[in-house]
């Protein structure tokens, strides 16, 4: 999917997201990189600039970088090597459960 689509389609739901709850937090971490592509890419790069930029545009919505939540140093302790996909395993569910808690923490002081 083309960045530009990428964005509009962020957009779109989370205009959703606020449409269907005026009140909620709405807080928006990734996108998330696998075991082959442990260093954050171009790609992705663009792909969460895109998302964050819609996500800005929406009352309420707060953004979270996880681009260095997954190195080469651990991603054998996020991922099963390249047979699970992006979909962390259990370690790699508390590293993401330990960094997403503190940058929520560090969002509302």
């Amino acid at each position: 999917m083309p960045v530009q689509d990428v964005g509009d389609e962020a957009l779109k739901y989370f205009q959703a997201l606020r449409a269907g709850a005026p009140n909620m937090l709405i807080i928006v971490l990734g996108p998330f990189t696998d075991w082959n592509n442990a260093e954050y890419s171009s790609h992705l790069t663009s792909c969460r600039n895109a998302i964050f930029a819609s996500a800005a545009k929406v009352s309420g919505t707060y953004t979270v970088d996880v681009s260095d939540w997954v190195s080469l140093a651990n991603r054998d302790q996020v991922f099963l090597t390249t047979k699970n996909g992006p979909h962390p395993i259990d370690s790699g569910h508390e590293i993401y459960g330990k960094r997403a808690a503190d940058a929520i923490r560090a969002l509302f002081p």
